[in-house]
């Protein structure tokens, strides 16, 4: 099985060479979309691949590993994932293994704003988050990107 630091690298590597690549078909995008879509668009397809490989990759299934030392002390919410999902079963699985994180860290989120909002008295406004609520499929366009990276370097180098 491959190593976190192996994962990252891949990962970045692809990244870089997105990257490249829509600098050199930036104008061709905008014959396609006008305004500033195409680079918000790309900038939340890189934050969704991102964040799938720092955060949210398929082996949150497992009970040690780099994403979770990369939630600090709320890896611990990842506990109960781990103990429910057998390591390269349903997570591994492209798209299903992304919907089943994003269902759980929904439900997660959920329980801890209801538990927050008695004590805080906070309520969450989506459009605080600006211009990456125009474009939410384009985030998980990027995880969903991050996460077939990583099944098919599991793949490639795996055991």
């Amino acid at each position: 099985m491959p190593s976190g630091r192996t994962h990252r690298r891949i990962a970045w590597s692809i990244l870089v060479a997105a990257g490249v690549a829509y600098v050199f078909l930036r104008s061709r995008l905008n014959e396609f979309v006008s305004g500033d879509a195409p680079f918000e668009l790309a900038v939340l397809v890189a934050l969704g691949f991102v964040g799938g490989t720092v955060l949210l990759p398929p082996d949150l299934d497992l009970r040690r590993n780099d994403a979770l030392r990369n939630w600090g002390l709320l890896g611990i919410l990842w506990r109960p994932y781990a103990a429910v999902f057998r390591h390269r079963g349903l997570s591994h699985i492209p798209i299903i293994g992304t919907a089943t994180r994003a269902a759980y860290l929904a439900l997660v989120a959920v329980a801890l704003a209801a538990l927050a909002r008695p004590v805080l008295d906070v309520v969450i406004d989506p459009s605080s988050v600006g211009w990456m609520t125009r474009h939410p499929l384009a985030l998980l366009v990027g995880w969903v990107a991050a996460d077939w990276v990583h099944i098919r370097t599991d793949s490639a180098f795996g055991s």
